[in-house]
Formats: structure tokens, sequence, C-alpha cells
């Protein structure tokens, strides 16, 4: 019994290459345009909300505590970390109100 190759050696591979490079550049580009679409419909995640650098108050409370923040520098982060979640909180839809949440 003669075992065959998968692929013999008179055939040329570049077409199958080129249409790996191609569905390759298309996910890629699908990628890029679901990260662009996600950035529009709910926002940028950069920080930009209001929280100084995106810091979680448990971030700004441990940085107190190993000595980066004085107190104050704390308090100033605090109140701007609470002020951005009230308005998140305040601008979501409510779910018990019909269209309120998918």
């Amino acid at each position: 019994m003669r075992l065959m190759s998968p692929m013999p050696a008179d055939v040329d591979a570049t077409p199958i290459l080129i249409g790996c490079a191609v569905v390759l550049g298309l996910v890629a580009i699908a990628a890029f345009a679901v990260m662009k679409m996600r950035r529009r419909l709910w926002g940028d995640d950069s920080g930009g909300d209001g929280s100084p650098d995106g810091f979680t108050l448990g971030e700004l409370r441990q940085l107190r505590q190993n000595g980066h923040l004085t107190a104050e520098e704390f308090e100033k982060a605090r109140a701007i970390v609470l002020a951005a979640t009230q308005r998140r909180a305040n601008s979501a839809p409510d779910p018990k109100k019909p269209g309120g949440a998918a």
C-alpha cells in the first residue's frame, strides 16, 4: 500500500497562501470595525468619564496606604470618582421602564 502525500510536489501553493492572507486581512479588518463600533456604542474605556486615569476607589485607597497619595489628594480623587460613578448611574436607562434595557 502506497501512502499519498497530501500535496504533490508539482502543485503551486501560491493561490492557497494568497487566499489565507486575504482571509486573515478580512478578519483583522472585521476585528477593528467591531472595536470601533463598541467604542461608539458604549463609550471610550480610557477613563474619559471624569475618573482620574480610570482609577477605582480600591486602587485609590491602595495608593494612599502605600504613601503615593496624600490625604488631600485622595479626597479630591475620591470625589471625582464618586461624581463620575453618580453621573453614570443617573444616565443609565431604568431596566424597570419599557425600553429601558435590552
